[in-house]
């Protein structure tokens, strides 16, 4: 989940970029208004674990990615509507909204489209992966029973590994 985050994370990153120079990559244009210079790791924290992040740098300084100043208060619902609206097979309109309410910024329809290819190529990579060895597992689980406890009958929890 964590890789699947930190793609989603650095593309918004990239197309963030691409709206404040006024053009993509490798496209000229008079609405241009700075000019790519690179990029800067930065290692973001988060539930799903340590996110290595390349953030994009532009040459006039003034461009920061919008997403990781509002990140660090709304991590967990980015996290939680990323993943539910894969599983729920939300429109790109509805996911519009989405980012919009979680981000503070509208993405284009295709923009969104785009990010969610790659967020299906991503988790079917991850679903189709194999395993070459054995793991092993504990279950537990619980149920509860009558038991007697200073002459009363309350219900108890049991655990059962197995």
């Amino acid at each position: 989940m964590g890789e699947i985050i930190r793609l989603g994370l650095q593309q918004l990153m990239e197309l963030d970029r691409d709206e404040h120079i006024g053009v993509g990559s490798y496209e000229r244009g008079e609405g241009r208004r700075s000019q790519r210079n690179g990029y800067k790791n930065r290692q973001l924290h988060t539930r799903v674990g340590p996110l290595a992040l390349r953030v994009p740098q532009t040459r006039d300084g003034e461009f920061y990615p919008a997403i990781l100043e509002r990140y660090q208060r709304s991590e967990k619902a980015l996290v939680l509507a990323l993943a539910e609206a894969y599983i729920q097979g939300v429109s790109t309109r509805k996911m519009q909204m989405i980012t919009e309410q979680l981000m503070g910024k509208e993405f284009s329809s295709t923009t969104i489209s785009r990010f969610s290819a790659n967020l299906v190529s991503e988790l079917n990579t991850w679903r189709e992966r194999s395993f070459h060895k054995a793991y092993t597992y504990i279950v537990v689980d619980d149920r509860y029973e009558n038991c007697r406890v200073y002459r009363k009958i309350i219900d108890m929890a049991v655990l059962i590994a197995s």
